[in-house]
């Protein structure tokens, strides 16, 4: 019966998970989709080739941020499938549900995010 309860709850918390995920991506690909619809009228409304080259250079930026969204979902799935998922990929700490919730594809823990901010400036900021 144990079993059972345990097939339940993780039945349960793959559901919420999609969810959320989708939640996720669907609120970041309407965010891109608005920029690439914004940059296209303001291509139609002129004929200044520096505007036109700006747009097309950004929206190849907006499509690398797409995929870079579903390879973060991927990464996130797998780490489900292998039972990482929630757990810091680095401290092995538990990540916090509200931040799973806000943010689906974390990996990091506060601590190891706080972390690595403060690595990457000091780095680049030492003279």
């Amino acid at each position: 019966m144990a079993g059972f309860v345990h097939t339940d709850v993780q039945q349960s918390l793959l559901w919420e998970l999609n969810l959320v995920m989708r939640h996720y991506f669907h609120q970041n690909i309407d965010e891109i989709m608005n920029e690439l619809h914004c940059q296209s009228k303001c291509v139609e409304n002129t004929t200044k080739p520096d505007v036109i080259l700006k747009t097309i250079h950004h929206s190849g930026i907006l499509y690398q941020r797409s995929d870079k969204i579903i390879s973060q979902l991927r990464n996130a799935v797998a780490r489900y499938a292998n039972g990482t998922y929630g757990w810091c990929s680095q401290c092995g700490g538990e990540i916090p549900s509200t931040q799973l919730l806000h943010t689906p594809t974390s990996y990091l823990c506060p601590d190891c995010i706080q972390n690595r901010f403060a690595s990457v400036y000091m780095r680049d900021n030492v003279h």
